[in-house]
This record gives structure tokens, C-alpha cells and sequence, in this order.
């Protein structure tokens, strides 16, 4: 290095030891999102990579079949634009809700245990889109064809997609696989009242037997029902039964309540009043559906079960009896006898039977006083006898 050069360097130095020091600017970042990530996009004015202290004007935009709803992070409000002042990093989000929705219905045919079908994508709402739908037969059916909206896809074609441009209704029909036969157990009144056990069980994941499988059926009552018996393709009063599978089969078992029970039956009062009386009747039954009241043999109307009483106004004796009648049959309660005035002692009552009372006495008064007076008649008549007979002695003694 000459001389003159170590000059040039050392002016230099000296120049910019002289200036002040200028800091480097800071810079803020300003990150955009869309909440879902399909329903819209975000846009910001100016469009930088970086911001300082200045104002950023953000704008949501909503995709086909979505709305723009509301801001939130770092702004806020509903309108599609907003301004941001960058003095710090932000973070916005724009929130889209979806305008168009449309379904996917899926009926599985003859019967939902037959198979299932899956979609994909699963959601609960589509909007112009593909969904692939894959059936899937369960033991003993095997798929045979799609039906409804399924557009241009082909029908016998497993998996297929179909564009979602409206709600959809798509049938997936199964068939039953042949030698194959279903069981069918129909509960009467209903499936509340009892259960049946098969041995063997029908095949894994499904009610189909094996041709010339022979199934043993056995009835269970739940309390305080009663097996009853077969009907359908079995038959008879004993369980188990036995059913062979050479055909599809529906076996209908019937459960019954017990015989109603009368556990009361009363009447108050049993003595009807020689003016008539108000009689209250009054019973508890088991089992039964309605009760019929009968007085003497004549019937008082039938009863629903919740109904456990009647007044009866009566004039003269008789018998009641109670009839219940439940699914079980019926049930007679044994006769109350209820007594009327002809039975009853007379009212004894003083005052209303004065007269009554006073002629009595009298009727006895005076026969005790002509029965007194007829035994002091004849009294006087011997005296009298005895002294004629004595005087009369005496002359034929002279």
C-alpha cells in the first residue's frame, strides 16, 4: 500500500466515524387464513411481504355455495373488508358458512341387515362434489345392483361415485345368497313380553340358515307373562319347538298374562235401608283389562282396569258379583249378599211406635183382666155350687 492510498483509507474511516448511526426499520408480518379452508380466500391491499406502521386493508372473499360470516383473531365486525393498522405481527381469520347443503341418503334394500354401505368422504353435508359409495354384504346376501340418484355411474358397478349437485337418495340392493333361507321370529303382543332363543344361531352377521338346518326354538315368558304358543311355521302349545330350514321361514309366538285375579271385591253397606240405600262398591283386580259389575244378574256397565269403583243406589235385597276379563281370560268373584228391609228387625224407635205400643198394651191388659175375670167367675160359681149341694144335705137330714 503506498502512501497516498493509506491517506484515502484513513479519510474515509475518519468521515464515517463522524455519522450517526442509523437502526434498521423494524418489519411485521401479516398472516391471512379461511376458516374452512374451501369456503373462501383472503386478500390484503397493499399486497407486501411486510408492513410497518401503516394500515392494510384485508378482504374476504367466499367460494361457490359459501358466505362470508365474520372476522376474528386480530379484526373483527361482518363487513368483507376491514382495515388493519401493522404496528405489531397479526393474525386474521375470515369464517365462511356454507350456503348450498345437500345429503346423501342411503336405503339398503330388501332389508338393513342385508349389508352396509360406506361413503367417502363421510360428511354430513356435500356441495358439488364426488362421494364414492362401497356396498358391503353381510353373511349369506351378496350385492346386486344401485338405484336412485346415482347419475351416470353404472348400477352393477361396486364401489361408484356420484357428483353431489342436489340431495341424493341412493338405493343398494342386496340379494340373499342361494340354499340360504331367513328366520323370522314375530312376538306377540310384542318383543316386550318375551324372547326366543335359536340354536343353532343364524349365520355370522346375519337371520339366514343353511338349507335343511333344523333350529331348535325355545320360548322365554318375561314377568308375568306366560308362554302361550306357536303360530306362523311352527305350531302347538310346548316349548322348545323345532323348525327345518328348507324354505324362508316366520315363526309367530304368542305370551298371554295370567288369569285376572279379583283380590277384592266389597260393598258397603251389605244392608239396604227400608228407604233405599246408596251402596258403594269397591274391588282390586290383577291382570285384567276391564271388569264387569253385575247386581243380581243384571249388568252395571264394563269397567276399564284403572277403574276401581261404583256407587249404586238400591231399594230391595240382592247379590253382586264382579266379572274381570284380561288377555289371561276371565275371572268370577264369588256373590256378596246384600239384605233388604224384610230382613231387617222393625225400627224400635220409641216415638214413631207409640201407638203401636200402647194398643199391645192394652190387648194385654185386657185379656189378662177377662182371663182374671173368668177365673174369679168360676171361683164364685163353686162357692156357690158347694153351698147349694150343703143345704140341700142338711133338709134330706131332717
Amino acid at each position: 500500500m503506498n502512501k497516498k492510498t493509506a491517506i484515502v483509507i484513513v479519510a474515509i474511516m475518519a468521515i464515517a466515524m463522524t455519522m450517526p448511526l442509523v437502526a434498521a426499520s423494524p418489519h411485521y408480518d401479516l398472516h391471512r387464513h379461511a376458516q374452512p379452508n374451501q369456503g373462501g380466500s383472503v386478500t390484503a391491499y397493499p399486497m407486501k411481504d411486510w408492513y410497518y406502521h401503516e394500515n392494510v386493508t384485508v378482504t374476504a372473499a367466499p367460494a361457490t355455495g359459501y358466505a362470508f360470516d365474520h372476522w376474528s383473531g386480530d379484526a373483527s365486525g361482518s363487513q368483507t373488508s376491514v382495515i388493519i393498522y401493522m404496528d405489531s405481527v397479526k393474525d386474521v381469520t375470515a369464517n365462511f358458512v356454507q350456503t348450498a347443503q345437500y345429503t346423501v341418503t342411503i336405503h339398503v334394500l330388501p332389508a338393513s341387515t342385508d349389508g352396509t354401505v360406506t361413503l367417502n368422504p363421510n360428511q354430513q353435508h356435500y356441495y358439488n362434489q364426488y362421494v364414492t359409495l362401497t356396498a358391503t354384504a353381510n353373511t349369506g346376501y351378496h350385492f346386486d345392483h344401485w338405484s336412485g340418484d346415482i347419475g351416470t355411474a353404472n348400477p352393477t358397478d361396486d364401489p361408484i361415485s356420484v357428483y353431489v349437485d342436489s340431495s341424493k337418495i341412493i338405493n343398494c340392493n342386496f340379494l340373499q345368497d342361494p340354499n340360504t333361507y331367513s328366520l323370522t321370529i314375530a312376538y306377540h303382543p310384542d318383543a316386550t313380553t318375551g324372547q326366543v332363543a335359536l340354536i343353532p344361531a343364524p349365520n355370522a352377521g346375519s337371520d339366514l340358515y343353511t338349507d335343511g338346518t333344523v333350529v331348535t326354538l325355545t320360548a322365554s315368558a318375561t314377568d308375568p307373562y306366560n308362554f302361550d304358543h306357536w303360530g306362523g311355521d311352527a305350531s302347538g302349545t310346548v316349548s322348545p319347538t323345532t323348525v327345518t330350514m328348507n324354505g324362508n321361514k316366520v315363526v309367530d309366538v304368542y305370551f298371554t298374562l295370567p288369569d285376572p285375579v279379583i283380590s277384592s271385591f266389597k260393598a258397603v253397606p251389605t244392608t239396604i235401608a227400608k228407604n233405599g240405600s246408596n251402596v258403594n262398591f269397591s274391588w282390586s283386580t290383577l291382570y285384567a283389562d276391564s271388569v264387569t259389575l253385575y247386581i243380581g244378574d243384571v249388568s252395571q256397565g264394563v269397567f276399564p282396569e284403572t277403574q276401581n269403583y261404583l256407587t249404586v243406589t238400591l231399594t230391595e235385597a240382592t247379590t253382586a258379583y264382579l266379572v274381570a276379563t284380561g288377555s289371561g281370560g276371565t275371572t268370577t268373584s264369588e256373590k256378596l249378599t246384600l239384605t233388604g228391609p224384610s230382613d231387617i228387625v222393625p225400627d224400635t224407635n220409641v216415638t214413631d211406635n207409640l201407638p203401636l205400643i200402647i194398643f199391645v198394651i192394652l190387648i194385654i191388659v185386657a185379656g189378662g183382666l177377662l182371663l182374671y175375670y173368668r177365673e174369679w167367675k168360676k171361683k164364685e160359681l163353686l162357692k156357690d155350687t158347694t153351698k147349694f149341694n150343703l143345704d140341700l144335705l142338711k133338709k134330706k137330714k131332717k
